[in-house]
């Protein structure tokens, strides 16, 4: 379940970067021209969201990390999963 969930966020992550290398900015510097403050307003908002989506992903990770047990050979020998 949790890789699903890691999988969707993922998936939501790239979106959003996607948007963020599309956006009006890139666009304004690929044309050597200076972005307006219009396209800048713009591009923070999705890389507002792109944060968001970022951290979204972290969180899961660590999630998921603390759900692994550790190997045999370890002196921790308990599983430490706290996730649901």
């Amino acid at each position: 379940m949790l890789e699903r969930e890691i999988q969707s966020l993922f998936s939501k992550l790239d979106d959003e970067l996607a948007q963020l290398r599309n956006s009006d900015v890139v666009k304004a510097l690929r044309d050597g021209r200076k972005p307006t403050d219009k396209e800048l307003d713009a591009t923070k908002e999705i890389s507002k969201r792109a944060k968001s989506a970022q951290d979204e992903v972290n969180y899961a990770l660590y999630e998921l990390v603390r759900c692994i047990a550790a190997p045999v050979s370890s002196p921790i020998s308990r599983k430490i999963c706290v996730a649901s």
